[in-house]
């Protein structure tokens, strides 16, 4: 957290990683699940690798602080950023801008411990982001980076609508961003 001053390459690449990460952990748990062999394992496929390239990666990056609130403010200011500069993108980048926005705020954001009392509004944050970035994913898949202007006009009605839906659960999570 806290590295939106650092260059785009570094943030993207910690996003990658930690995609990569679960996308790991998602392969030993469908191991152990199916009983398949050890040889199977997310260190078949390279988890060694990323955890040398995790400590690169992650080295031009600073860490978390540990408090929650800091944390996720950082994470809020990014996202608003993020999406502020998307409305500014050449039409054909709005989608993936924001696509790129609300994935790395969910990444970010399952990233946190949130404090016990807030646990319960922090995850209905993170399920509300999770579910924007299915319907993001959706668009594009369905539609590409040049949707109709029908389309856009829906999303743009959508993500008025999401923005309120946002402010409840960011201030019900105890948040101020």
């Amino acid at each position: 957290m806290g590295y939106e001053q650092h260059p785009p390459q570094a943030e993207r690449a910690h996003s990658a990683l930690i995609h990569a990460q679960s996308e790991l952990a998602g392969i030993d748990e469908a191991r152990a699940a199916a009983h398949v062999s050890a040889a199977c394992s997310s260190e078949a496929f390279g988890a060694t690798y990323l955890a040398a390239a995790a400590s690169v990666i992650n080295s031009a990056l600073p860490g978390l602080t540990g408090d929650f609130v800091t944390d996720a403010t950082a994470a809020c200011v990014r996202l608003t950023r993020r999406t502020a500069e998307a409305q500014d993108e050449h039409p054909g980048s709005i989608v993936p801008s924001l696509d790129y926005a609300f994935t790395s705020f969910g990444v970010d954001l399952a990233a946190l411990t949130p404090p016990a009392e807030t646990a319960t509004q922090v995850a209905s944050l993170q399920s509300l982001v999770d579910d924007t970035v299915r319907k993001l994913d959706r668009l594009l898949s369905k539609h590409g980076n040049y949707p109709s202007d029908a389309v856009f006009k829906k999303l743009g009605t959508d993500l008025v609508a999401l923005g309120d839906d946002l402010d409840a659960a960011v201030r019900a999570a105890g948040l101020d961003c």
